[in-house]
């Protein structure tokens, strides 16, 4: 059974106008049992549904919520995410080196990716997202056919995720020029 995360009465209204971290000091009871990184709903003190994220017991930020129906965590909402950020980016006028996903302002929390011409640059700041990083590359295979993809993991926040700091190439051939600056 997956996590239910039940908050604290009143704690809701800042998740409900858009803000999309539950803090662990906001929790009245959880119900359930999963590991962390898993996929946790969260409700209101009523019992009203408030939206759906990654939890990892931790963080002090117990849960990023990044959906907030019924859809699930599936390669297809990244695929759509992901390309709306960049469809975003581009109506901004940006077409070559740009922030093609920055984290909660595109409803992915935790999910940096930076695109310098045909390499892509990405950060994964959560267990959540760094779990799902396999699935999130090969998102961006699909949708823009990159030379090369490379995991810049390397902030001190992961540790407060239970993560450690990383730099990797995920796919793909990456130029020495992209992995010797600290580009985000």
């Amino acid at each position: 059974m997956s996590y239910k995360i039940y908050l604290k009465k009143n704690e809701e209204k800042r998740i409900v106008g858009g803000h999309s971290w539950v803090y662990a000091n906001e929790v009245a009871r959880i119900e359930g049992k999963d590991k962390n990184g898993s996929l946790a709903e969260v409700y209101s003190f009523d019992g009203r549904f408030v939206g759906k994220g990654y939890v990892n017991h931790a963080s002090k930020i117990l849960v990023r919520i990044f959906i907030r129906g019924n859809e699930t965590d599936d390669e297809q909402l990244y695929l759509d995410r992901i390309r709306q950020a960049n469809d975003y980016r581009l109506k901004l006028g940006y077409n070559n080196c740009y922030r093609m996903v920055f984290a909660e302002a595109d409803n992915l929390p935790a999910l940096i990716i930076d695109r310098y011409g045909d390499v892509l640059v990405m950060q994964c700041l959560s267990l959540g997202i760094d779990l799902r990083k396999e699935m999130i590359c090969n998102c961006l295979v699909k949708l823009f056919s990159p030379k090369g993809i490379y995991e810049r993991s390397d902030v001190a926040v992961r540790k407060k995720e239970g993560l450690s700091e990383i730099k990797q190439v995920l796919y793909g051939e990456v130029p020495n020029i992209a992995v010797l600056k600290k580009t985000l």
